[in-house]
Protein backbone atom coordinates (compact mmCIF):
# COMPACT_ATOMS: atom_id res chain seq x y z
CA UNK A 1 0.00 0.00 0.00
CA UNK A 2 1.70 3.51 -0.82
CA UNK A 3 0.47 6.40 1.10
CA UNK A 4 0.52 9.78 -0.25
CA UNK A 5 0.48 12.51 1.67
CA UNK A 6 0.47 16.33 -0.08
CA UNK A 7 2.15 17.87 2.49
CA UNK A 8 0.18 20.94 2.53
CA UNK A 9 -0.47 23.53 5.31
CA UNK A 10 -2.03 26.93 5.48
CA UNK A 11 -1.41 29.34 8.56
CA UNK A 12 -3.39 27.10 11.08
CA UNK A 13 -0.59 24.37 9.56
CA UNK A 14 -3.15 21.71 9.28
CA UNK A 15 -2.58 19.36 6.39
CA UNK A 16 -5.22 19.61 3.67
CA UNK A 17 -4.86 16.83 1.76
CA UNK A 18 -4.25 12.64 2.77
CA UNK A 19 -4.36 10.01 0.66
CA UNK A 20 -4.45 6.09 1.11
CA UNK A 21 -3.88 4.69 -2.36
CA UNK A 22 -3.33 1.30 -3.32
CA UNK A 23 -2.74 0.17 -7.55
CA UNK A 24 -5.68 -1.08 -9.39
CA UNK A 25 -8.21 -0.17 -6.71
CA UNK A 26 -11.45 0.15 -8.77
CA UNK A 27 -13.14 2.43 -5.82
CA UNK A 28 -11.94 5.50 -4.52
CA UNK A 29 -13.41 7.61 -1.35
CA UNK A 30 -13.38 10.69 -0.85
CA UNK A 31 -13.94 12.02 2.22
CA UNK A 32 -14.66 15.81 3.36
CA UNK A 33 -13.82 15.93 7.12
CA UNK A 34 -15.05 17.70 9.70
CA UNK A 35 -12.98 18.85 12.78
CA UNK A 36 -13.41 16.34 15.48
CA UNK A 37 -11.81 13.42 12.56
CA UNK A 38 -12.24 12.58 9.13
CA UNK A 39 -15.35 11.12 9.37
CA UNK A 40 -17.70 11.71 12.46
CA UNK A 41 -14.91 11.27 15.50
CA UNK A 42 -13.08 8.34 13.76
CA UNK A 43 -9.18 9.17 12.13
CA UNK A 44 -8.27 8.62 8.67
CA UNK A 45 -5.69 6.10 9.80
CA UNK A 46 -8.07 4.04 11.62
CA UNK A 47 -10.83 4.65 8.58
CA UNK A 48 -7.75 3.35 6.43
CA UNK A 49 -7.70 0.10 9.05
CA UNK A 50 -11.27 -0.43 7.96
CA UNK A 51 -10.79 -0.50 4.47
CA UNK A 52 -7.37 -2.51 4.68
CA UNK A 53 -7.63 -5.38 1.90
CA UNK A 54 -11.45 -4.19 0.69
CA UNK A 55 -9.59 -3.13 -2.75
CA UNK A 56 -11.14 0.92 -2.01
CA UNK A 57 -8.41 3.84 -2.17
CA UNK A 58 -8.97 6.82 0.39
CA UNK A 59 -9.18 10.67 -0.14
CA UNK A 60 -8.97 12.77 2.97
CA UNK A 61 -9.98 16.68 2.53
CA UNK A 62 -9.67 19.10 5.16
CA UNK A 63 -11.09 22.64 5.19
CA UNK A 64 -9.02 24.31 8.46
CA UNK A 65 -10.87 27.93 7.66
CA UNK A 66 -14.34 27.42 9.69
CA UNK A 67 -15.76 27.57 6.34
CA UNK A 68 -16.30 23.75 5.02
CA UNK A 69 -14.76 23.85 1.43
CA UNK A 70 -17.11 26.65 0.31
CA UNK A 71 -14.00 28.71 0.22
CA UNK A 72 -12.22 25.55 -1.95
CA UNK A 73 -8.67 24.26 -0.14
CA UNK A 74 -5.39 24.83 -0.84
CA UNK A 75 -3.63 23.79 -3.35
CA UNK A 76 -6.94 22.76 -5.37
CA UNK A 77 -8.31 26.35 -5.85
CA UNK A 78 -9.52 29.25 -3.75
CA UNK A 79 -13.31 29.20 -4.26
CA UNK A 80 -15.34 25.77 -5.10
CA UNK A 81 -15.54 26.03 -8.50
CA UNK A 82 -11.63 25.96 -9.00
CA UNK A 83 -11.02 23.47 -6.30
CA UNK A 84 -13.84 21.07 -7.80
CA UNK A 85 -11.74 21.41 -10.97
CA UNK A 86 -8.36 20.56 -8.79
CA UNK A 87 -9.77 17.71 -7.78
CA UNK A 88 -11.04 16.39 -10.75
CA UNK A 89 -7.63 16.47 -12.01
CA UNK A 90 -6.51 14.63 -8.60
CA UNK A 91 -9.43 11.88 -9.15
CA UNK A 92 -8.61 11.39 -12.78
CA UNK A 93 -5.44 10.58 -12.09
CA UNK A 94 -6.18 7.79 -9.53
CA UNK A 95 -8.05 5.94 -12.67
CA UNK A 96 -10.67 4.99 -10.77
CA UNK A 97 -14.05 4.01 -12.19
CA UNK A 98 -15.76 4.71 -8.83
CA UNK A 99 -15.62 7.89 -7.03
CA UNK A 100 -17.83 7.99 -4.05
CA UNK A 101 -18.31 11.27 -2.05
CA UNK A 102 -18.72 10.73 1.33
CA UNK A 103 -19.53 13.53 3.90
CA UNK A 104 -21.15 14.19 7.69
CA UNK A 105 -23.31 16.72 9.14
CA UNK A 106 -22.62 20.20 7.39
CA UNK A 107 -19.21 18.16 5.11
CA UNK A 108 -22.58 16.05 3.74
CA UNK A 109 -23.21 19.19 2.91
CA UNK A 110 -20.43 20.19 1.18
CA UNK A 111 -19.96 16.31 -0.79
CA UNK A 112 -23.29 16.84 -2.12
CA UNK A 113 -22.57 20.35 -4.00
CA UNK A 114 -19.18 19.38 -4.69
CA UNK A 115 -20.83 16.32 -6.58
CA UNK A 116 -22.28 18.77 -8.46
CA UNK A 117 -19.44 20.16 -10.48
CA UNK A 118 -17.36 16.46 -10.24
CA UNK A 119 -20.17 14.39 -11.07
CA UNK A 120 -18.85 11.05 -8.77
CA UNK A 121 -20.89 7.72 -8.94
CA UNK A 122 -22.73 8.40 -5.38
CA UNK A 123 -23.12 11.20 -2.64
CA UNK A 124 -23.02 9.37 1.16
CA UNK A 125 -24.46 11.87 3.58
CA UNK A 126 -24.69 10.81 6.84
CA UNK A 127 -26.84 13.54 8.50
CA UNK A 128 -26.04 15.88 5.96
CA UNK A 129 -27.68 19.27 7.35
CA UNK A 130 -29.63 21.67 4.59
CA UNK A 131 -28.96 25.73 4.67
CA UNK A 132 -31.75 27.97 5.44
CA UNK A 133 -33.59 29.18 2.23
CA UNK A 134 -33.78 32.53 3.79
CA UNK A 135 -30.06 33.14 3.92
CA UNK A 136 -28.68 33.99 0.31
CA UNK A 137 -25.13 33.59 -0.97
CA UNK A 138 -23.14 36.81 -0.29
CA UNK A 139 -24.53 37.34 2.79
CA UNK A 140 -21.71 39.17 5.29
CA UNK A 141 -20.11 35.91 7.15
CA UNK A 142 -19.49 36.26 11.08
CA UNK A 143 -15.62 36.74 11.32
CA UNK A 144 -14.14 34.05 13.52
CA UNK A 145 -11.33 35.46 15.77
CA UNK A 146 -9.14 34.06 18.29
CA UNK A 147 -10.97 36.48 21.23
CA UNK A 148 -14.64 34.66 19.69
CA UNK A 149 -13.74 30.93 20.21
CA UNK A 150 -14.05 30.88 23.75
CA UNK A 151 -16.21 28.22 24.94
CA UNK A 152 -20.01 28.38 23.59
CA UNK A 153 -19.40 31.39 21.41
CA UNK A 154 -17.22 29.04 18.96
CA UNK A 155 -20.10 26.67 18.43
CA UNK A 156 -22.76 29.79 18.45
CA UNK A 157 -20.31 31.82 15.58
CA UNK A 158 -19.40 27.98 13.56
CA UNK A 159 -23.67 27.77 13.13
CA UNK A 160 -24.28 31.57 11.79
CA UNK A 161 -21.24 30.74 9.25
CA UNK A 162 -22.70 27.31 8.35
CA UNK A 163 -26.22 29.34 7.00
CA UNK A 164 -23.92 31.45 4.97
CA UNK A 165 -22.25 28.69 3.30
CA UNK A 166 -23.77 27.38 -0.07
CA UNK A 167 -26.89 29.40 -0.27
CA UNK A 168 -30.36 26.88 -1.89
CA UNK A 169 -29.15 23.53 -2.58
CA UNK A 170 -31.78 22.73 -5.21
CA UNK A 171 -29.48 23.73 -8.22
CA UNK A 172 -26.75 20.85 -6.73
CA UNK A 173 -29.77 18.46 -5.90
CA UNK A 174 -31.66 19.29 -9.63
CA UNK A 175 -28.32 18.71 -10.96
CA UNK A 176 -27.57 15.20 -9.35
CA UNK A 177 -31.13 13.92 -10.16
CA UNK A 178 -30.39 14.68 -13.63
CA UNK A 179 -27.18 13.43 -14.08
CA UNK A 180 -28.39 10.40 -11.93
CA UNK A 181 -25.94 10.53 -9.11
CA UNK A 182 -27.87 8.81 -5.90
CA UNK A 183 -27.14 10.52 -2.91
CA UNK A 184 -27.50 8.17 -0.30
CA UNK A 185 -28.85 10.27 2.88
CA UNK A 186 -28.10 8.15 6.31
CA UNK A 187 -30.00 9.24 9.12
CA UNK A 188 -31.55 8.32 12.47
CA UNK A 189 -34.77 7.81 12.24
CA UNK A 190 -35.76 9.18 15.69
CA UNK A 191 -33.66 12.19 14.90
CA UNK A 192 -36.43 15.12 14.40
CA UNK A 193 -34.14 17.59 12.69
CA UNK A 194 -32.78 14.55 10.60
CA UNK A 195 -35.67 13.32 9.36
CA UNK A 196 -37.33 16.45 8.33
CA UNK A 197 -33.94 17.28 6.47
CA UNK A 198 -34.81 13.37 4.58
CA UNK A 199 -37.93 14.80 4.08
CA UNK A 200 -36.92 17.52 2.15
CA UNK A 201 -34.28 15.82 -0.20
CA UNK A 202 -36.89 12.83 -0.89
CA UNK A 203 -38.42 15.32 -3.42
CA UNK A 204 -35.51 15.14 -5.81
CA UNK A 205 -35.32 12.28 -7.65
CA UNK A 206 -31.24 11.24 -7.04
CA UNK A 207 -32.52 11.09 -3.34
CA UNK A 208 -32.06 7.33 -1.54
CA UNK A 209 -33.08 7.63 1.95
CA UNK A 210 -31.39 4.98 4.36
CA UNK A 211 -32.93 5.49 7.63
CA UNK A 212 -31.67 3.93 10.76
CA UNK A 213 -34.44 2.50 13.14
CA UNK A 214 -34.55 3.49 16.80
CA UNK A 215 -31.83 6.13 16.34
CA UNK A 216 -31.63 9.57 17.62
CA UNK A 217 -28.31 10.79 17.46
CA UNK A 218 -27.03 13.37 14.69
CA UNK A 219 -23.61 11.90 15.39
CA UNK A 220 -24.85 8.88 12.60
CA UNK A 221 -21.55 8.39 10.72
CA UNK A 222 -19.81 7.36 14.38
CA UNK A 223 -22.80 5.19 15.25
CA UNK A 224 -22.24 3.60 12.20
CA UNK A 225 -18.74 2.77 12.38
CA UNK A 226 -19.04 2.17 16.58
CA UNK A 227 -22.04 -0.33 15.30
CA UNK A 228 -19.33 -2.05 12.37
CA UNK A 229 -22.04 -1.30 9.87
CA UNK A 230 -20.04 1.60 8.06
CA UNK A 231 -18.55 -1.40 5.58
CA UNK A 232 -22.19 -2.50 4.99
CA UNK A 233 -22.97 0.68 3.74
CA UNK A 234 -20.45 1.10 1.90
CA UNK A 235 -20.41 -2.30 0.04
CA UNK A 236 -23.99 -1.49 -0.21
CA UNK A 237 -23.43 1.85 -2.40
CA UNK A 238 -20.76 0.05 -4.44
CA UNK A 239 -23.06 -2.73 -5.93
CA UNK A 240 -25.93 -0.34 -6.18
CA UNK A 241 -24.07 1.92 -8.77
CA UNK A 242 -22.46 -0.85 -10.33
CA UNK A 243 -26.10 -2.13 -11.43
Amino acid sequence: IKIKDLEVTNRSRVQTIRSCIEDNNETVLVFFCGWSGAIGYYSADYINQVLSGKRISSIYLTDPTLNWFSGGIAPLGKDIHSCAKGLNKLIDNLKSSKVIFIGSSITGLAAMHYAYYIQPKAVISFAGIMPSSKIKRGERQVDVTVSNKRKGQRSFIRNKKMENLYGNSEKALMGMSDENIPLYYVYGSENISDRATAGKLSQYGCTQLIPLKGVDTHSISSYCIGMGIFMNLINHVIQTVDC
